[in-house]
């Protein structure tokens, strides 16, 4: 049997994040926005960002439990801030056809993304010790 490892975001002012594992995703998350999933995940509305397919139950447990407690995912979700930020002064830039008086929003535009940048880069090489230092399962 195919089982699955999802992450899934709500659909609220302040988003969170939940994973879990399941062997049929679309009827997971059909409960999960019905109110009858987990605890957690009462109340909201959650759309689906990630997902993961393992051959036997024990590969999505594991696989699950490992991205609940690396702390290092965490910093990419937090190195992206500065990326999203930057994409919202370039949509207001737009918005606005592209005003003269609005020209700072591209120079606070390009801080933003080479911040984000660098945050993803820190993020992704921490990641990549973490992965590495985890023994092969």
């Amino acid at each position: 049997m195919i089982y699955y490892v999802y992450m899934l975001k709500s659909k609220s002012v302040k988003p969170v994040t939940y994973v879990g594992y399941t062997n049929n995703l679309r009827k997971r998350i059909s409960l999960h926005n019905s109110g009858k999933g987990a605890k957690f995940t009462r109340g909201r509305k959650w759309t689906l960002i990630y997902k993961e397919k393992f051959k036997s139950k024990r590969e999505a447990i594991s696989r699950e439990y490992y991205i609940k407690n690396n702390k290092a995912l965490g910093y990419f979700a937090l190195a992206m801030l500065p990326n999203l930020a930057s994409a919202m002064a370039a949509i207001t830039w737009h918005i606005f056809d592209n005003s003269i008086d609005l020209k700072g929003l591209v120079v606070i535009q390009a801080a933003l993304t080479t911040i984000g940048n660098i945050c993803l880069a820190f993020a992704a090489c921490n990641l990549f010790r973490s992965e590495s230092s985890q023994p092969n399962q």
